[in-house]
């Protein structure tokens, strides 16, 4: 009896949160009267309990013995100041870290979630010291950080190794080129077989993900993927947009003009196809073939 009333209850709250004109929620934390003072599991057995565990910072990041949060209050402000404090070592360099590595397609540490014994080492220590000791002392900063890192010869290099989109950026350069892409903010996430909005606000189940994100080598979004793979089977995500159903939306505009791309030219256009040749210069084969203008036709009548 209790769990068929669990159950139709369960099922009324989720038609709820899906109507359209439901409030926006998110899950938060509530502190409770009494903070619990936890106890070591001995070889991570819960029923195996040993010493106390102190409510206090990992003595491993700071020089000298971290002081027991207080005891009368949650110690979540305690520990999010002592992970930003410029006196932690570590968490500025986590961060430049990764962000090299959005950058130029390889982090400075090959490994961004251990920077333990078992992580590998720098392949540039002083650049890595250099950007973790300038990141806090310019505010924390990531504009700044970006800015730095995109003006440095290395950025600007004529060498500079190009990589393959991800799913994300791929996406929505697609849509954007061809003027499609909505530029709303905010609200619940919509299903990415039919959205046109930016991949950022697409729906992500985690069960059963949709075929697009395993097309791209989507990572699992029940475990943290401190990297993206790069799939070996190249030509399988290019080719993807173009088995797809288009969502549900007008070819032409309101006038039954042609879809235009973003900078108001009709679509196909040469000149959004040479600009898409011109940011492949590496490929050997001539892109202007009617390979490349047969998929930008398809851009019109198909959807990623």
């Amino acid at each position: 009896m209790a769990d068929g009333i669990r159950r139709n209850a369960t099922k009324a709250v989720t038609a709820l949160t899906a109507h359209p004109g439901a409030p926006m929620r998110a899950m938060i934390f509530e502190d409770a009267p009494k903070p619990v003072e936890g106890k070591v599991f001995v070889r991570g057995n819960p029923n195996t309990k040993g010493a106390d565990a102190l409510r206090q910072f990992l003595s491993v990041l700071n020089t000298l013995a971290p002081a027991p949060f207080p005891k009368d209050k949650s110690e979540r402000l305690e520990l999010a100041r002592a992970i930003a404090s410029k006196d932690n070592p570590l968490t500025s360099r986590v961060i430049v870290n990764r962000v090299w590595n959005w950058h130029f397609g390889s982090a400075l540490v090959g490994t961004p979630s251990d920077f333990g014994l078992r992580g590998d080492k720098p392949t540039n220590q002083p650049l890595l010291d250099y950007l973790a000791a300038w990141f806090p002392e310019n505010g924390w900063s990531f504009k700044k950080l970006h800015k730095l890192m995109m003006l440095t010869a290395a950025h600007q290099s004529a060498g500079f190794a190009m990589r393959p989109l991800e799913l994300e950026p791929f996406r929505d350069s697609v849509l954007a080129v061809s003027g499609r892409l909505k530029s709303q903010l905010y609200g619940k996430p919509d299903k990415v077989e039919t959205t046109l909005r930016r991949t950022l606000y697409a729906f992500v189940d985690r069960r059963t993900p949709h075929s697009l994100y395993r097309s791209f080598d989507f990572p699992s979004a029940s475990f943290s993927a401190p990297l993206r793979s790069r799939t070996v089977l190249a030509p399988r995500p290019p080719l993807y947009p173009l088995e797809q159903p288009a969502p549900d939306r007008k070819r032409e505009g309101p006038r039954g003009d042609p879809p235009k791309d973003c900078c108001g030219r009709a679509w196909p256009d040469p000149g959004a196809i040479q600009a898409c040749a011109a940011a492949r210069p590496h490929r050997k084969r001539n892109p202007m073939g009617a390979g490349l203008r047969r998929v930008s036709e398809s851009m019109t009548s198909r959807a990623v």
